[in-house]
């Protein structure tokens, strides 16, 4: 077969099931990622090992799911969005996922798994899955004005604060042991490549971007805001971060533009496309045998996670000024592990940094609070 009737091939099979499998986790009101995923374990090669596509490609469309997912992150996470949820809301997320980050590296050398797979391990627990909490929000008729706010501002700032733990994590991706020096060295560089990016392109990408808003169609806007992401995510890898992080602050950057809205406009069904073929290679690198195989691990990181981030929650909103009532709520509402946690892991497995075993059990893991949270969602129109 030719390459480009494969890449054809390639496309009908990740389209067709990845929709065929989303349609059927909507029909229970399920989370699309979980259809994706599914799609993805059908095509892998442990299910059906004659229905299969070619890797390469769907490594390249995954890596521009990352680029445009993380663009569109930082498009949504605007300054001014960030300056309304207020100075108590940063530190408590600051505090939580701390603590949240310091029980999954507790947890895991608990269970064996070394200082650097730990380390990673508390970093994938650490966020929300913001597409799980708007369900929840949406469903739920307890949940109030004040709570929700709290809600999603913490969602937010678990976004930035992810990126910003993916960038710290930069040397361990390349191999190197965690130390004092190499720490201190690794965080003026981050500081130095953050500000001079978010200094330098707060100075002139929004005016470039508004005047050639001003002369030209929306969609030389759009293509003009793509390339500089994707330049972004090519600049922060030549420095050693992950590719991640460019587009999330060049999405920071252009979101300062006036036409800010009319990109993340047409980002979004690319990001849609690209993004599904991302948890799409996700689920191809998923054994379920594994999974079963393993099924301590797999409840044991799950409850490691759902305990973890009730507490840290709830101890940090509680420390921070909400009652005990409103801190559970909260906390509560939280449970679902966020995206970062499928990002982080598959770019830990990439790096040689998880096992196999390791990576099944995570995604294992992850799939647990975030059906259980997606069910809470649905059940009212049940």
């Amino acid at each position: 077969m030719d390459a480009e009737l494969r890449i054809v091939l390639d496309m009908t099979l990740l389209m067709v099931i990845s929709g065929l499998c989303s349609l059927l986790f909507a029909r229970i009101r399920m989370p699309p990622i979980l259809g994706y995923l599914t799609a993805g374990i059908i095509l892998g090669p442990t299910m059906f090992p004659d229905l299969w596509v070619e890797q390469t490609t769907v490594m390249v469309l995954s890596n521009i799911g990352i680029v445009m997912l993380m663009f569109w992150i930082g498009l949504e996470q605007s300054a001014s969005k960030l300056k309304r949820v207020g100075s108590r809301l940063v530190l408590i997320v600051t505090l939580e996922m701390t603590l949240t980050v310091i029980i999954g590296y507790l947890g895991g050398m608990a269970m064996g798994l070394g200082s650097t797979a730990s380390i990673f391990l508390g970093a994938i627990i650490s966020g929300t899955s913001t597409a799980v909490v708007v369900g929840v929000l949406q469903a739920s008729k307890t949940i109030d004005g004040e709570q929700a706010t709290a809600i999603m501002s913490i969602t937010v700032f678990e976004d930035v604060r992810q990126v910003i733990i993916l960038s710290m994590a930069a040397p361990l991706l390349a191999g190197d042991s965690p130390a004092l020096g190499s720490t201190i060295n690794m965080v003026i560089g981050l500081v130095i490549f953050f500000g001079l990016a978010i200094m330098l392109g707060l100075a002139f990408i929004p005016r470039i971007m508004d005047r050639i808003g001003d002369r030209y169609p929306s969609e030389m806007v759009f293509i003009v805001a793509v390339g500089m992401a994707f330049t972004m995510a090519l600049l922060s890898s030549s420095v050693g971060l992950s590719i991640a992080i460019g587009p999330f602050l060049m999405g920071l950057i252009v979101s300062m533009s006036l036409y800010s809205e009319r990109i993340k406009a047409k980002v979004v069904p690319v990001k849609e496309l690209f993004m599904a073929v991302f948890f799409i290679s996700i689920g191809l690198q998923i054994d379920p045998r594994m999974i079963i195989e393993n099924l301590l691990l797999v409840v044991t990181i799950a409850a490691l996670f759902i305990f973890g981030k009730a507490i840290a929650v709830g101890v940090s909103t509680y420390m921070f000024g909400f009652k005990a009532r409103d801190s559970f709520v909260i906390s509560i509402s939280l449970l679902a592990m966020g995206e970062f946690a499928f990002i982080i892991s598959k770019i830990a497995l990439d790096a040689g940094l998880l096992s196999q075993e390791l990576y099944s059990s995570v995604i294992g893991a992850a799939l647990i609070p975030m059906v259980t949270v997606g069910g809470m969602a649905a059940a009212p129109d049940a």
